[in-house]
């Protein structure tokens, strides 16, 4: 589970992980709530453990909450860390946890005659309605009449 590192445990977390892995840098698991799992483990088996969770660069997607509870936190001398991890290779890379879905499917379309895109979002089963949009790391301002920025 993780890696062990004399008192400390180190979980790592990717988007490419499989929740089937063990939580170490070579073969990590794909969600946080695995980490939380294998966090608690750890603390379980060896109380007083100190616990790094590493979110490697990529968008970490979250389809449902993920609960810490004060117990998770550890203590002072042995806390619970969430931290991103930097990749050397790609500097610039950033994890990002992602709570919206992937909106896909985007046709050109028209309405009242102006060009528009639009999506079918029934098979995304989203069941409140969602107030922000965004476009390669940008939130986009919603089309109203007058325009005006959020």
């Amino acid at each position: 589970m993780g890696t062990w590192v004399a008192g400390a445990v180190e979980i790592h977390v990717a988007p490419s992980g499989s929740d089937r892995h063990a939580g170490s840098e070579s073969a990590p698991v794909q969600t946080l709530e695995k980490a939380r799992d294998l966090a608690r483990a750890a603390r379980q088996a060896e109380p007083g453990t100190a616990v790094t969770i590493w979110l490697h660069p990529g968008i970490h997607r979250v389809t449902r909450t993920v609960a810490f509870t004060a117990q998770d936190a550890g203590t002072a001398e042995a806390p619970l860390t969430l931290a991103a991890r930097r990749d050397p290779a790609a500097p610039d890379a950033r994890a990002v946890l992602a709570g919206g879905a992937v909106v896909t499917g985007w046709t050109p379309g028209t309405f009242n005659g102006r060009d528009v895109f639009v999506a079918d979002l029934a098979p995304l089963g989203l069941k409140t309605p969602f107030r922000q949009l965004y476009l390669n790391g940008r939130r986009l301002i919603w089309a109203r009449y007058p325009n005006e920025n959020p």
